[in-house]
């Protein structure tokens, strides 16, 4: 979508889905993830492998940034 390739999109209102926003304090890198509960997949935010804990900077659902970008 960022780069123009979808000319139409279709989704419907009660997505569950979140665009969530999270900066690597250590190194200061961001990454946007979507994921459908952000508590259930706390294990994608924090790496358990190097026991780093990253930031949630924004945390929105997709249907709100769809609407919005």
């Amino acid at each position: 979508m960022d780069l123009g390739a979808v000319e139409t999109l279709i989704c419907w209102e009660n997505l569950e889905w979140e665009r969530v926003t999270v900066r690597n304090n250590a190194t200061d890198e961001t990454e946007v993830l979507f994921l459908k509960t952000l508590e259930e997949n706390l294990d994608k935010i924090n790496d358990k492998e190097t026991g780093i804990e990253r930031e949630i900077i924004d945390r929105i659902t997709v249907v709100e940034w769809l609407v919005d970008n």
